[in-house]
């Protein structure tokens, strides 16, 4: 099937990601990592970028992102939340970040600009990207199963 550019562009305008995390022990929740993984599907096969922690380092970078006050965390309650990434003038994102406890009506949120460079990691020399042949995101998402991500979460991965 042939995908228009515009119709590509266009849903990655606004990208919106429901999570729900269950801790395995008590904690103290400051905010969320991720990383995005893309997949170049040429003729003979295809060819992973990914940004992954476990991943060798690209000029791309994983992402932290911290909330102002932390939540408190018992082991098993669920961190329910979401985030959104919208497209701005700057070449990048604006990211909003919402989340919860359930059982809890405390809600923490904080909106914070990707082209930021004090949320990026950088922890060594990029490395020439394309040695993956299977997505690194969804050997991690296989092996934890306490992570739960939506249908459409899922599509867009």
């Amino acid at each position: 099937a042939v995908v228009s550019t515009q119709r590509v562009e266009d849903s990655l305008r606004d990208i919106h990601i429901d999570f729900t995390f269950y801790p395995h022990a008590a904690a103290q929740v400051h905010g969320i990592a991720f990383w995005f993984d893309v997949a170049f599907e040429g003729s003979q096969k295809t060819v992973f970028l990914s940004t992954s922690p476990s991943e060798p380092l690209t000029h791309w970078y994983q992402v932290r992102c911290l909330m102002g006050t932390p939540l408190f965390a018992r082991p098993g309650q669920p961190i329910i939340g979401s985030v959104t990434l919208t497209s701005n003038k700057r070449q990048s994102y604006d990211v909003k970040l919402k989340m919860h406890l359930a059982g809890s009506s405390e809600t923490i949120t904080n909106v914070l600009d990707l082209k930021n460079p004090y949320f990026r990691y950088t922890g060594s020399v990029p490395v020439p990207p394309g040695n993956q042949t299977v997505s690194p995101l969804r050997q991690l998402l296989g092996k934890r199963h306490h992570l739960r991500y939506s249908a459409d979460t899922a599509a867009s991965i």
